[in-house]
């Protein structure tokens, strides 16, 4: 398989080597151009595919992938988080998913399922048993591949990721309601399943929720209320999809 096709790979690490190298060499194995971008973790890889940061977090971490896809100019970007655990298998059903993906004209954000005991902000991408990829109004942060030039329309929110959205919260709901809004539609796949583990963060949790509730205040709304569009639009496009028996893949 053409897996690594002009697909930008970057993996968010901070105190998860193990994991986070276990990623790179998959990647790099199936052809992809694959970095780990370090945030300020103890005792950092040494590898020529690390980038390494002071601990700038999610958010800046997500401003570094815009700015690497504009030197690199992919077409799509796929991101995974360092605690997020997949298996032999199910990596490779991730890849034949990529390569079927990344020649799709529907869709902008594709994320795998997780298991049910794992760590979700929306049911909605629990793994549901349905072997196939469903549309989904809003997909999280901890890992997606997306079409590069959803990332770029990303600036034109106006917003310093890395100090506005700190910790993540929030940026999932942009990049999801963005998709929909260039005329895409976002999918979660039942066929890939991965283990996002179900343990207490050491962010800020008030903090992180401060920080999202300002920015979209900026933004002249409110994150549940945005959250809500987001599942308006995307209930219309699954009932024209479903009335029209239109296919997704």
């Amino acid at each position: 398989m053409n897996t690594g096709s002009n697909i930008l790979c970057v993996i968010y690490n901070h105190n998860h080597n193990d994991n986070s190298k276990l990623w790179l060499d998959r990647l790099l194995g199936a052809g992809f151009d694959a970095y780990i971008f370090d945030s300020g973790s103890e005792s950092p890889i040494e590898d020529d595919r690390v980038v390494k940061y002071p601990n700038i977090y999610c958010g800046g971490m997500f401003n570094e992938t815009i700015e690497l896809v504009k030197i690199k100019k992919p077409d799509w970007v796929f991101h995974v988080d360092d605690d997020i655990l997949i298996d032999d298998e199910n990596f490779n059903r991730l890849l034949e998913r990529i390569n079927i993906v990344k020649e799709n004209d529907k869709i902008g954000v594709y994320q795998a399922s997780t298991t049910i005991g794992s760590h979700n902000c929306w049911p909605e991408n629990k793994n549901k048993g349905t072997n196939s990829v469903r549309i989904t109004p809003l997909i999280e942060e901890w890992m997606w591949l997306i079409r590069a030039d959803i990332l770029i329309e990303m600036e034109k929110y106006d917003i310093n990721f890395g100090e506005e959205m700190k910790y993540g919260w929030g940026i999932g709901i942009l990049y999801s309601r963005k998709s929909m809004d260039m005329g895409y539609i976002n999918v979660v796949d039942d066929y890939v399943v991965v283990i996002h583990p179900n343990i207490p963060s050491s962010y800020n949790y008030i903090e992180a929720s401060r920080l999202m509730k300002n920015t979209f205040g900026k933004l002249g709304t409110n994150n549940a209320k945005f959250e809500n569009e987001c599942r308006d639009i995307s209930n219309k496009i699954k009932f024209e999809y479903e009335n029209h028996k239109k296919n997704i893949l």
